[in-house]
């Protein structure tokens, strides 16, 4: 393979793919930070990235020897991540940690 097609066929997708993963975290980090009206929110504020971590956990742990399990992976950190935030939300929300103001 000479160097212009390596450089085409298999750098040129690498550096656009890590330019489009960078541009979305981003744009989530930016969310986050909006949502919450804090410029240092970080995805440890809910717990998403220990609700991500306990789900790709519980995948390897239990599901690693069978077939399939390396798509099922990233399904299951989404799964703990989103459960984790929804877990946080009702929990703050019954304690009454999210103060409501009516005009």
């Amino acid at each position: 393979m000479s160097g212009s097609a390596e450089m085409r066929q298999l750098r040129a997708p690498r550096v656009v793919l890590g330019g489009l993963v960078g541009a979305m975290l981003a744009v989530a980090g930016s969310a986050y930070q909006g949502a919450f009206r804090n410029p240092l929110a970080d995805p440890y504020l809910l717990g998403v990235a220990a609700g991500a971590g306990l789900g790709a956990t519980l995948v390897i742990s239990y599901l690693s020897a069978q077939k399939g399990s390396g798509l099922l992976l990233p399904l299951a950190a989404f799964a703990g991540a989103t459960t984790s935030v929804v877990l946080a939300y009702a929990l703050g929300r019954s304690v009454g940690g999210i103060a409501r103001r009516g005009r």
